[in-house]
Parts: structure tokens; sequence; C-alpha cells
């Protein structure tokens, strides 16, 4: 019966061994995402198109164009025309009926020259954006990159205290666009930059528990000791990655709504990343399931003692 005992906790041991180095493949995973233009181009938290963006027919975007020019005009020939009525309301009545008419024809000219003007503007704001934009940007732990229709074509320098500034990128790009995302981090993600930090730092500290809590598995598993020593960062492996598993869901789950609420009148859209989310909380229910394996072994411990 000891000896049944025994053969059942070394069974356990190496499973739950196993589920430990699974968390670490997993968090490998979320490690690897986003960090060079070689990662694989699924593996991210958060993914903001760009492709249809900025929409030329906004509101917002019309305001941004100088109409002065073209509101001149219509001002001008109005006044021109206005004052040839009055000469002719002195002539007779008949040539201030002609005038009337000529008033409504020459602003009615003038107001759809300014509108062309206007819509030409546009056209040409809204292509010169496009060209200085790429077709998307996609956001993991360290960093953020960004690529065309078929590929990515740069990410930025992988950094431990790395936040997705969308407000700050876009405002680079063009002081146009800059006024149109000027609310998201007032109105919307206020706090956001200190709680992305955090989840970075939860990640770190959670990789290296995991890391020991694998080491000292080994240790468990071929030597059986260390019991009491693996069972605490277990725990804190678990209580580590469920933390940032919680704060990288949250926060990029804001982020996804304020760009489509703030941006989305203007052709932009946010998504999640499935793969990366997915590969972040499975480390968190392999890291837990390690450790109710770890607690059963350790029962079996004293059970054959």
């Amino acid at each position: 019966m000891p000896q049944l005992t025994r053969n059942l906790g070394q069974l356990i041991s190496i499973g739950a061994l196993s589920l430990s180095f699974a968390v670490l493949v997993c968090l490998a995973v979320v490690f690897a995402g986003c960090t060079s233009s070689s990662s694989p181009a699924d593996l991210h938290f958060l993914k903001v198109n760009l492709s249809d963006f900025p929409e030329i027919n906004d509101i917002h975007l019309r305001r941004s164009i100088d109409l002065s020019g073209a509101s001149s005009s219509i001002t001008d020939g109005v006044t021109s025309v206005a004052g040839s009525v009055t000469e002719g309301m002195d002539s007779a009545a008949s040539e201030a009926s002609t005038a009337v008419e000529s008033i409504a024809t020459k602003a009615s000219t003038a107001a759809g020259t300014a509108v062309s003007q206007a819509s030409d503007a546009l056209r040409t704001l809204a292509k010169e954006l496009k060209s200085e934009l790429p077709a998307y940007y996609t956001v993991g732990l360290w960093g953020y990159c960004e690529g065309n229709d078929t590929q990515v074509i740069s990410c930025s320098r992988p950094s431990v205290s790395f936040t997705f500034n969308i407000s700050g990128i876009l405002r680079s790009a063009s002081t146009e666009i800059g006024e149109l995302v000027s609310t998201i981090d007032e109105k919307v993600l206020n706090g956001y930059y200190d709680v992305s930090r955090a989840v970075t730092s939860l990640y770190i500290s959670g990789f290296v528990a995991a890391t020991l809590t694998a080491v000292l598995g080994i240790r468990k598993t071929f030597f059986d000791g260390g019991s009491k020593l693996l069972i605490i960062f277990c725990v804190l492996s678990v209580a580590l990655l469920m933390s940032a598993a919680i704060g990288v869901s949250v926060i990029y789950r804001l982020t996804t709504s304020a760009i489509n609420t703030i941006l989305g009148s203007f052709g932009a859209s946010a998504s999640l990343g499935g793969h990366m989310l997915a590969a972040a909380w499975l480390a968190v229910a392999f890291s837990i399931i390690s450790l109710l394996a770890w607690l059963i072994r350790s029962c079996c411990c004293c059970c054959s003692n």
C-alpha cells in the first residue's frame, strides 16, 4: 500500500510539473507578441484598424479645412450684385426684378464653387493623412507594431515601461488627427498608463514565481523535498498571473471601447486579440490546476509517512 501511494504521488508530481512548464510556455507566448517584425502577426492584445481612417465625409474633418477663401468669394459676389440691385431700383422696377434674379444665380454659383473647393480640400487632406498612417497597429505587452495590408512593417523597441499611447502616436502623424483623439486620454482612459505598467510588473513577477515553481517541482518530483516552499511559490504564481490577466483584459477592453466610440465615426476600429488573451488565461488555468496537483501530492506524502 505505501508503494502504491508513492507511485501515485510520483504520477501526480509528473503531471503537476508538466502543468508548471505549460504555464511557462503560455507566458512565453504572451511575452513574444509584438516584439519584432518577425513576431507572429496574430499575437497581440489589441489591434487598431486604420485602413478606412479618416473618412472624408465626416463633419469634424470638414471643420478642419479653411473655407475663408471660398466664403469670401460668396460675400464679394453678393455684395457686388447687391450694388447693382440698388442702382437698378432707382431706374425701374423691372430692372430690380432682373437684378434680384442675378443675385440668386451668382450666389448659387459662388456657393457651389465653395462646396467644390471644400470637397477637394477634404479629399486632399484625407489622402495625405492616409499616406502618413499604417493600415493597422497591434499592441503587445512590451511594445506595438504597425503594418500594411500584407505584412508587419516595423515594431517599437520592447520596454518594461511600455504603454500604448494612441493619442500621442496619431498626434505625431498630424495635428488634424490630434484634434480628433484629444479626448481619449482625458475622458475615457484616465489612469490607464499606471495600470499598464503595473500589469507588466505583475507578469514579470509571475514569470519569476512560475519559474521557481517549476524548479522546485523538479526537486519535488525527483528528490522528494521542499513541499512548503513549492506550495508558497505556486500560490504566489497563481495570484500574480491572475491579477495580470484580469488587468490586461480590463485595460484593453476599455481601450477597444474607447477607440470604437471616439474614432469609430472616422473609420477606425479596434478589436481584442483572442490568441494572446487565451494564452494569458491558459497560464492562469494551468497554474491553478498545478497548485491543486501539488497540494494533492503533498497530501499523498503525508499519508505515505
